[in-house]
């Protein structure tokens, strides 16, 4: 997946075409809609965002955990006939309720993981390719597939009015 940035990178014979170029006016040519990439894949530009969520969520887990000490620490204590126990209590409640939200997107992200690393098993890859890394690839590779046929769009308007000579 790293390789198809160098595609853009290297040049042809005239110094100025890179192989991307090269690419995707041939495709352009035979088959265009090979190049609706980005339109294929708008999950996985997004998925870029959720990566840091992993970090996040064990901190959030541990800090519900902390809180759930604490409040029901106080309970023990304070049993004096008038205070709530802690499973009653407006603070009790938020706990018990994080706590399952928590589950949720424990869940969520386990099977985030586990589909991701079947992505993984299909592109070919190392499984230890770290998703940010995977996708940082996809989103660069579709930024620079949209500038290329951006200008080659320009490319083939100029030479139509102009008569000149085509790349491909």
């Amino acid at each position: 997946m790293d390789s198809l940035a160098k595609l853009n990178q290297v040049k042809a014979w005239d110094k100025r075409t890179t192989i991307l170029f090269y690419i995707v006016s041939i495709i352009q040519r035979w088959n265009s809609s090979l190049l609706d990439v980005k339109q294929e894949l708008p999950f996985v530009l997004k998925t870029q965002s959720v990566m840091g969520y992993e970090t996040a969520l064990q901190t959030l887990e541990q800090q519900i955990k902390d809180v759930h000490s604490t409040v029901f620490a106080q309970s023990d204590r304070s049993q004096t006939g008038l205070d709530l126990p802690a499973k009653e209590s407006e603070m009790g409640m938020f706990v018990l309720n994080a706590t399952l939200r928590l589950s949720e997107l424990q869940r969520a992200s386990e099977s985030f993981r586990s589909k991701f690393k079947e992505v993984i098993q299909y592109l070919a890859q190392d499984e230890s390719t770290e998703p940010a890394r995977l996708f940082r690839s996809v989103s660069l590779f579709c930024n620079d597939l949209e500038v290329v046929r951006s200008r080659l769009q320009k490319t083939e308007k100029r030479t139509f009015r102009g008569g000149g000579k085509k790349y491909y």
